[in-house]
């Protein structure tokens, strides 16, 4: 019988570890990295990435985190015209799926960099999203396939409590994963507000049991 050890894994939060993305036609956000990764929200939106050193077979994550503010809106979050979240962690798998010739010519930057993560010959199989409500807020749905994008699978696992969130999550995704795709989003709302990620703390099959940085 194969034994697994595991090994919990600090995902650095600094600002030289991950890239802020942008989308056209929309405001970015504004970035602090003296706490953690504080991301200020004004009807803003754009990704944060972060790429493993090597891809990654993720058992659990656990996430500490901070929101203040409001998403304004009386619809369900993910709703049409809703689809915003005080914080989604995407857990990026790797796969066969890669950009065209002519894909790689008229893609959005932001594309072009997400499929960059890839190793040379391989590409991206999905996008697992694990959703974070607020405390009074319900989300529309509990998995879903995004309906704009095929690539993003979601699931919301839970919410802020108070404006903190403290969580374990467990990790039932098939693959190994290149990187974290980080989203808060006030854009389809109009909203206002900051959400700080304190600690990301990845455990996988991979190692020893001990706690150290990738």
């Amino acid at each position: 019988m194969k034994r697994f050890l595991f090994a919990a894994l600090v995902v650095p939060l600094d600002d030289g570890a991950w890239s802020l993305l942008s989308y056209k036609n929309l405001p970015a956000h504004q970035i602090s990295h003296s706490d953690g990764i504080a991301v200020t929200v004004d009807a803003s939106s754009g990704p944060l990435v972060y790429k493993f050193a090597t891809p990654v077979r993720i058992e659990r994550i656990s996430v500490s985190a901070t929101f203040a503010g409001q998403i304004k809106t009386m619809e369900k979050l993910g709703a049409a015209g809703a689809d915003d979240f005080p914080l989604r962690i995407g857990l990026i798998v790797a796969g066969k799926k890669r950009l065209s010739f002519l894909q790689r010519m008229s893609a959005p930057d932001w594309v072009k960099k997400l499929y960059a993560l890839a190793p040379e010959g391989s590409g991206i199989e999905k996008i697992h999203f694990l959703n974070f409500t607020t405390q009074n807020q319900e989300a529309s749905f509990t998995a879903r396939t995004h309906p704009k994008s095929e690539l993003i699978e979601e699931r919301v696992v839970g919410s802020f409590v108070d404006g903190k969130l403290q969580q374990n999550v467990d990790i039932d995704v098939d693959g190994t994963m290149l990187g974290l795709w980080l989203s808060v989003d006030g854009d389809d709302t109009k909203s206002r507000f900051v959400t700080v990620v304190k600690e990301i703390i990845l455990e996988t099959k991979e190692g020893i049991h001990e706690k150290k940085s990738i």
